[in-house]
């Protein structure tokens, strides 16, 4: 069980363990907006074109700006607390993936290390993990946790990688190809495309592109039972 210990798989937080619903976040935010009222199509052009999103998880922006940029984008000129835009951004996030959260309990029961690695900003932290704690669980002070808002960058670049070190084997699980080829290709990792939760409408996707690659260490799937077969399938031991 020691040398399993030495396997890390490492955990994408959107569209793996959290279902993501960007296009509500548009709905419900252009509902009451004053200049873009009743047109989500609009307002999600204008925040992804804002980049605020981006800024803000690579500490461009603090939690301030970015709430009061984001309420100048929604409401120029009128007052909505910063609670009331929390919990407009707060439907990007509706629920967590319970299969795929079980499943990474699974993993660290079977005697291997598990971790967090997502493009994550510090406001997004801190309302998920008091919405969903199992999401964020590694079940190991020792085992990594990896925000973008602390590396200064997104997986689009090397900082965040460049984390993990001392495992014999690295597995990520992320939604996003151009990610999981990063990891592959650059860092020697095993890469597992999950994509049943996709969310073609997520401010981030808007802005990258997704990539493609062909790999024995990589692993497209779409279903949590792939998952599994998929981590079986690089050695992990998991029922």
């Amino acid at each position: 069980m020691g040398d399993r210990k030495k396997t890390l798989v490492l955990f994408d937080v959107g569209a793996v363990e959290l279902e993501l619903d960007y296009s509500r976040f548009y709905q419900e935010a252009a509902k009451i907006s004053t200049r873009y009222k009743n047109d989500p199509d609009a307002f999600k052009d204008a925040f992804v074109a804002s980049n605020l999103e981006n800024r803000l998880m690579v500490r461009e922006l603090t939690a301030a700006e970015y709430l009061m940029q984001l309420r100048n984008l929604i409401l120029p000129g009128i007052e909505l607390s910063d609670q009331g835009l929390m919990d407009i951004n707060s439907c990007c996030w509706p629920r967590q993936v319970e299969k795929v959260v079980a499943l990474k309990r699974k993993i660290h029961d079977a005697g291997y290390s598990v971790g967090i690695f997502s493009n994550m900003t510090e406001l997004a932290l801190g309302i998920l993990s008091a919405r969903f704690p199992e999401v964020f669980e590694t079940y190991d002070p020792a085992s990594p946790k990896i925000y973008s808002f602390e590396t200064g960058s997104t997986k689009s670049e090397d900082k965040m990688y460049e984390r993990i070190r001392g495992y014999g084997k690295v597995i990520l699980i992320d939604d996003n190809a151009a990610y999981v080829a990063r990891a592959v290709e650059r860092f020697g990792w095993k890469g597992i495309l999950f994509t049943p939760y996709i969310d073609r409408a997520e401010a981030i996707r808007a802005k990258e592109h997704t990539g493609a690659m062909h790999s024995e260490n990589l692993k497209m799937v779409n279903s949590e039972d792939g998952l599994a077969g998929a981590l079986r399938a690089f050695g992990v031991d998991v029922k």
